[in-house]
């Protein structure tokens, strides 16, 4: 037998590197490198014999050696680099890569991606679909998201600020449409956001500044230094960003119910942003086999929201009242991530241990002042105006710990993983709103000040085993959760206990190193957040408010996938899914002539589609990819929801990437969203097309880059959710149509390379 381990020069395996044995009869063996490196071939004569090797962005390696009966051969792999105009660059991967359990974007080096907001990177990728708010994964729902294989402990809008850390350090975005057991079974998907490796050594580091205009500007800076050896890793940065955009909102809310009663909104907000991010990173190297690393963030916010709405009530058909709204909202918040961790190789087989402890704390206050003048339908004033005032404090703590082990070749040639993770969440929140009319409160003699205290605990454990069989590749896991949540305010006390256990399993066969199928199932977990189970009214305007539902129950989902790979380039896509028991928001007409949102647990929900992707070269300069999605649904409910148009949601877009010349490239984008229905609600199409240039100068130390983004305006979205007993409508628009301009320096000593005419040409990994 023989058998070995393929890495780099930095001692990482390399997966699905493709390696060939070939004797003096011209007999030949393929297999390909398992995820450790790891590679077998059994039933081989004793004898001279010649290894090729070939893998994504590295040299072919080529061999001669003799085999015994049981011989070990680990080979080391060279990185790739192409010369083109006497510059040496690194070959660029293609945009779209597919591995076994996701679909990675590599995003480093686009131009339309540098020193962009992560929110606006992860809504121009096929796959996803980005509001100021939430990250889903079309056709699966709402995704959770992790820093390299680290689980960030936020959600909503806090996610999306505290993403900007990580604002121009992005090399690539891996969307996980099946995780396996290794992973929190939470969120119908993984998004993971690699960031970049950094490739110098000694002092290194880069200055960066933009300047964005959209309806109004925001600028953009960032101080990034690092110092790097052989065995100490150390990078730091700080930046911030000041400056304001505009969003244009409008809703509308019908009920049928003893007479029809409309409220419409029609709002622009302005609102001042003044973020700073920090971050710091070590990573020290103990030994050959074992690293510690460490890691703190800081994001920060203090935005001031200016708000000028004009609102209108309506009884069958006839205007009641108008109101004219002015309001301040201010949000100060700060989130303090703090992380550490050890890796380590050890035992003959290079078995390995991962142990990682990470804390979270959120804390972020927000108030909200406004005046509502009343005008009767003939716009006479009423001589009455009304002032709304709220304030929440909502602060959070997070403590996670985890241990996974890694046994290859445990059993014969099974492959184990498993490991063990605990997490605890906290929080007290804290509210209070008042409403008078001129001047007098309506909450007279009660007390609206609440707190809500909330606790959760997580405990899981899991365990994998992995068998490559020739050309299949088998994998199979199973991972245990026990959640247990207590929440405590002055209307009620709740307890929970939830145990699940989620199973996993994938098959993949290789046609060819470039083809290959495969198919999986998982089971995942979808937990209300903080926010759906908060009982903490919150309040919009005079006339709408939300308040939190304690008693919501975490929603389980079954997804099975199928891929087809053809050449590398081409990518097939069968998915299908059931929600059991989503949560769904509905509104209801309150006493006072007031809308209150409310969530429940509600039926069953089935989505099911198609996707298509292609990455190809149109020449030498040119490529493009291509994304078609198609996905249909049926949501099994009480509530009778009525849809305008078919179940059915279809997505399109394009990208084209242009190399003029070594140090000049742009990179034109096209996406849209047809016309059709999502889940319960009835959508307009919408779209998007971007363009941006980067040109590098003085032997590429500097950057320049220039982005239009939603060039014509056309990203705005709306919906309308409808029922036998009302029919809300959205439109939102939040400034995307952009202008960017941004100055890079990059300075520092750079790794000598050894100047190597190659060819362009990558394999993707299976």
């Amino acid at each position: 037998m023989l058998s070995g381990k393929i890495y780099n020069k930095k001692k990482q395996p390399l997966e699905a590197a493709t390696i060939v044995l070939q004797n003096n009869s011209n007999i030949k063996k393929t297999v390909f490198s398992n995820q450790d490196g790891s590679y077998y071939f059994e039933k081989i004569q004793p004898g001279t014999y010649k290894i090729t090797v070939t893998h994504t962005s590295y040299n072919t390696k080529d061999t001669t050696f003799t085999i015994d009966n049981n011989t070990e051969l680990n080979l080391v792999m060279i990185e790739k680099y192409v010369q083109l105009d006497d510059v040496v660059i690194k070959s660029r991967k293609k945009f779209i890569e597919k591995k076994v359990d996701r679909i990675v974007y590599n995003v480093e080096g686009i131009s339309l991606y540098e020193n962009k907001a992560v929110a606006d990177i992860l809504k121009s990728l096929p796959r996803l679909n980005v509001t100021r708010s939430t990250i889903e994964i079309k056709g699966l729902g709402p995704a959770a998201v992790m820093v390299d294989d680290r689980l960030i402990y936020l959600s909503n809008k806090d996610l999306l600020d505290y993403l900007n850390i990580l604002k121009d350090e992005i090399s690539s975005i891996e969307v996980i449409t099946n995780p396996p057991a290794k992973y929190d079974a939470q969120g119908s998907g993984l998004i993971n956001i690699v960031t970049k490796k950094k490739k110098a050594y000694g002092l290194f580091g880069y200055l960066e500044s933009s300047f964005t205009k959209n309806s109004y500007f925001i600028n953009d800076g960032t101080i990034n230094i690092g110092y790097r050896n052989k065995n100490l890793s150390l990078i730091s940065s700080l930046g911030g960003a000041v400056g304001a955009y505009k969003e244009t909102l409008q809703s509308s809310g019908t009920f049928f119910d003893s007479g029809q009663t409309d409220w419409r909104d029609e709002g622009k907000n302005k609102t001042k942003l003044n973020n700073d991010r920090f971050n710091v990173a070590l990573e020290l190297l103990l030994s050959k086999n074992t690293k510690i690393y460490s890691s703190y963030s800081l994001a920060t916010n203090h935005n001031k929201s200016f708000k000028n709405h004009k609102l209108s009530y309506e009884y069958n058909a006839i205007i009641d009242s108008l109101g004219l709204t002015n309001g301040l909202n201010k949000d100060r918040g700060y989130t303090h991530i703090a992380s550490a961790g050890i890796n380590s190789v050890f035992g003959k087989n290079n078995n390995s241990l991962a142990g990682t402890i990470d804390y979270v704390n959120k804390s972020n206050s927000s108030q909200s002042n406004s005046t509502t003048v009343d005008y009767y339908n003939n716009l006479t004033p009423t001589n009455t105006h009304i002032d709304l005032y709220n304030f929440g404090d909502i602060p959070k703590n997070v403590f996670s710990t985890k241990l996974d082990f890694s046994f290859p070749k445990w059993f014969e040639k099974i492959d184990l993983e498993t490991g063990l993770k605990y997490t605890l969440f906290n929080n007290h929140s804290r509210t209070d709103y008042d409403e008078l009319i001129n001047g007098v409160s309506i909450y007279n003699h009660i007390v609206t000040p609440d707190t809500f205290a909330y606790k959760e605990q997580n405990l899981a454990a899991y365990v994998s085993f992995s068998r490559n069989v020739r050309k299949w590749n088998f994998k199979g896991g199973i991972r245990f959760e026990r959640t247990v949540t207590n929440g405590s305010s002055a209307q009620q006390d709740t307890h929970n206990t939830f145990s699940n256990f989620f199973p996993s399993l994938f098959a993949q066969y290789k046609f060819t190193d470039e083809t290959s199928t495969d198919v999986s199932y998982t089971r995942r977990i979808l937990r209300p957040t903080l926010f759906d189970v908060n009982p903490l009214r919150v309040y919009n305007s005079i006339f709408s408010s939300y308040i939190g539902n304690p008693y919501l129950i975490p929603s389980l989902q079954d997804n099975i996938n199928y891929n087809f790979v053809w050449k590398s380039n081409y990518l097939f896509s069968l998915f299908y899914n059931k929600t059991h028991l989503p949560i769904v928001s509905l509104p209801y007409n309150t006493i006072g002539s007031t809308i209150e949102y409310q969530k429940e647990n509600s039926g069953n929900l089935y989505n099911y589609g198609i996707n298509l992707d292609a990455s190809f070269s149109l020449n030498s300069r040119i490529r493009s990819n291509l994304s078609l999605g198609i996905n249909g649904f049926r949501y099994h409910t009480a509530y009778n929801y009525n849809l305008s148009r078919k179940p059915l949601n279809v997505t399109f877009s394009t990208s084209q990437s242009i190399q003029f010349n070594s140090t000049f490239s742009s990179d034109i984008n096209f996406s849209a969203v047809f016309p059709g229905a999502n889940n319960v609600s009835t959508q307009k199409g919408y779209s998007s097309f971007d363009i941006g240039f980067t040109k590098a100068l003085i032997n590429k130390k500097l950057i320049l880059t220039l982005a239009i983004q939603d060039l014509f305006r056309s990203y705005s979205q709306s919906s309308i959710t409808s029922t036998d007993s009302f029919k809300i409508y959205t439109y939102n628009y939040y400034d995307f149509r952009q202008l960017s301009l941004s100055v890079k320096y990059k300075f520092g000593t750079e790794l000598k390379v050894v100047k190597k005419k190659t060819n362009i040409q990558e394999i993707r990994r299976l």
